[in-house]
């Protein structure tokens, strides 16, 4: 894999990576004894992968709200909510989270903070609804419905300019939908267009408030539609994906969107100053959509899951 490196493991699930401070990165994945392992690199140097154990279902998920605290979750064979967190030197037990969010979870739940002392969780339950808590004060708030009909998990995003919480799904319509948490109030779901949408939602927050929000349409093209002052139609990027869109806002208004392409490379379109520059190959053989996480100011630092089920990674640089 041209420009990738081999990061070794076995694993049978995405790899998910965390940024934890300027120096720090942490990669999770799952392993074939369905155990959660994780790989941290401090500088230029690797560890070697470490089991957090468990018996889980879902590839892992994890959030970092400093370089105290990194909040860690997957599904069990029970098809619960599993949650366990690291403070900065030891790793917590996992938790089983108490409570039914509309029946069996199969799907990892999507953690996000507004703050490094409150954390919201989102999962799309078996009976099709969106369900959320939050934890404030180390206490769980209980389950809350916000969305019925998705057919898809929830994509959520804290808008950057207000701290308002943006969350996109899928509907049983198969179009896109979307929901605003003003303060503690939920808006009604609104659709976003009558396109098709054929992958799981991905969005990027841009520093100046701006939400770009991709998903493949029919035909496996990416699709584009923006939010500044309202919301723009949406409108194809082109090319032809085998994995969801995966983007990422960074290095001033820069938005890159990642995909895995017919031959099995990632594939890059980067958007800077509202152009979007054509279609790029960064290479490699990929079997999963990628991880990416800001490592400092233009080096975003990139993961998937290779063809021999090892993790692979690579730097990209902004210019």
């Amino acid at each position: 894999m041209d420009g990738w490196e081999r990061r070794g493991g076995m694993s049978i699930a995405a790899p998910h990576v965390v940024s934890v401070d300027a120096d720090t990165l942490a990669v999770f994945t799952l392993g074939p004894d369905h155990q959660v392992y994780v790989q941290w690199r401090h500088g230029d140097t690797w560890t070697e992968w470490e089991p957090l154990g468990g018996t889980m279902i879902s590839g892992p998920s994890a959030i970092c709200r400093g370089p105290n605290r990194i909040d860690l979750f997957c599904v069990s064979p029970d098809h619960s909510p599993y949650h366990r967190w690291w403070d900065g030197s030891t790793w917590h037990d996992w938790r089983r989270m108490s409570g039914q969010a509309g029946g069996a979870v199969l799907t990892a739940p999507k953690p996000v903070a507004t703050n490094p002392d409150d954390l919201d969780l989102f999962v799309l339950g078996t009976n099709l609804g969106i369900y959320h808590q939050r934890l404030a004060d180390d206490r769980w708030s209980g389950w809350q419905c916000i969305g019925d009909l998705m057919i898809s998990p929830p994509e959520v995003v804290v808008r950057p300019t207000s701290a308002d919480l943006e969350v996109f799904a899928i509907s049983a319509d198969s179009r896109l939908y979307h929901t605003t948490r003003e303060g503690e109030r939920w808006t009604g779901w609104q659709s976003l267009g009558e396109s098709t949408a054929i992958s799981l939602p991905n969005v990027a927050a841009r520093p100046s408030g701006q939400l770009d929000v991709f998903v493949l349409g029919e035909e496996r093209a990416l699709y584009h539609q923006c939010h500044d002052r309202s919301w723009h139609e949406p409108h194809s990027l082109g090319g032809t994906a085998t994995s969801p869109p995966r983007a990422f806002a960074w290095h001033g208004d820069r938005v890159d969107v990642f995909v895995i392409g017919e031959d099995s490379a990632v594939w890059l379109r980067t958007s800077q100053d509202g152009d979007w520059q054509p279609w790029r190959s960064l290479g490699g053989q990929a079997f999963s959509p990628v991880s990416a996480a800001q490592q400092d100011s233009d080096r975003l630092e990139l993961f998937v899951l290779g063809a021999d089920s090892a993790v692979w990674h690579r730097s990209l640089r902004a210019g």
